[in-house]
């Protein structure tokens, strides 16, 4: 908790002192992106920690600006929740994979508020297009946390959405086109349209039937069909389609096979060239665009889950 001697002197800073901090600030290339050669955002999300009582660097930790709003991420609602008096529990079962949260009020505490995000609620959910919460790339890597996280953001709105101050945000607020998956996954929130596909699959029932396109042979169109998973044909035709699609990773035929063994035994079926698919993509993005940083963190996350393998795959 800040002291009555640090809140003084941040209350006493001036608007041009305020500035030229944002602006120093901004330069840093630690910043996440939103903030890098940003100082306007960083002095927004300043003056939102000085209403928290943050200070600037847990600010710029703790607070995302989305769509022009800004948006508490899942720790601090945590700890907003707990530093109001409410009492918090969480819990995940590993063998069932779900987490939960409850929440007592302190000035209701006969009252459990509680929700529950199992691995099959996060598996329905799909964003803009059409990829599955677990199919991303920190939800398969962490999905515990991922669980707990939705589970405590969901609870604490429902719970006390009065403890964030300005920072209280809905899903239907945080537009589907300004929300990307590492700030979804950052805060523990569904886009618009994530919602709404959770909603409409809740509500599924029988399509109408002429709505509904019935292929009687594959869709030569579709990269991703296999028609016969069984003809090597196949098999290769798929292998050369995803190095033909990222060429620039420069994969050997060997690292492409070691990859697709560890990741989608199923090959070449069409969940299985997705899922690599799938794989790449999101190692693209969090390099924002660098293949070799791409390569770099693709090999380091293959050799930590295959250890065994002490081969040259990646080298």
């Amino acid at each position: 908790m800040p002291t009555s001697t640090d809140l003084a002197i941040r209350a006493n800073t001036g608007l041009a002192e305020k500035i030229e901090y944002a602006t120093e600030l901004s330069k840093s290339d630690l910043l996440p992106r939103a903030y890098r050669d940003q100082p306007a955002n960083i002095l927004l999300v300043m003056e939102f920690g000085d209403y928290l009582g943050l200070p600037p660097v847990a600010a710029l930790r703790l607070i995302h600006i989305i769509d022009n709003k800004p948006v508490a991420s899942a720790e601090l609602i945590a700890g907003r929740v707990r530093s109001a008096g409410h009492r918090l529990r969480v819990s995940y079962d590993s063998e069932k994979k779900t987490a939960v949260c409850s929440i007592w009020r302190a000035d209701d505490p006969d009252f459990e508020f509680r929700a529950e995000w199992s691995w099959d609620r996060a598996a329905a959910v799909r964003d803009k297009n059409g990829q599955a919460l677990t199919q991303k790339l920190n939800w398969r890597n962490y999905y515990p946390a991922m669980l707990k996280w939705r589970a405590t953001t969901e609870c604490a709105r429902d719970a006390c959405p009065e403890i964030l101050l300005g920072v209280s945000y809905t899903p239907d607020e945080l537009g589907a086109a300004a929300l990307d998956d590492a700030d979804a996954d950052a805060i523990g929130v569904m886009t618009t349209a994530q919602r709404v596909a959770h909603n409409d699959l809740r509500r599924m029932g029988e399509p109408d039937p002429g709505e509904v396109e019935i292929l009687t042979e594959a869709d030569p169109d579709d990269p991703f069909t296999a028609p016969n998973p069984a003809d090597p044909a196949t098999a290769a035709a798929a292998l050369d389609k995803i190095k033909d699609k990222y060429r620039a990773f420069a994969f050997t035929d060997e690292e492409l096979a070691d990859l697709i063994v560890w990741l989608a035994p199923s090959w070449p079926d069409r969940t299985a060239v997705r899922t690599v698919v799938t794989f790449l993509e999101d190692h693209l993005q969090q390099a924002e665009g660098d293949t070799e940083e791409a390569r770099s963190r693709i090999w380091t996350q293959y050799h930590q889950a295959n250890p065994q393998d002490s081969g040259d795959a990646g080298a």
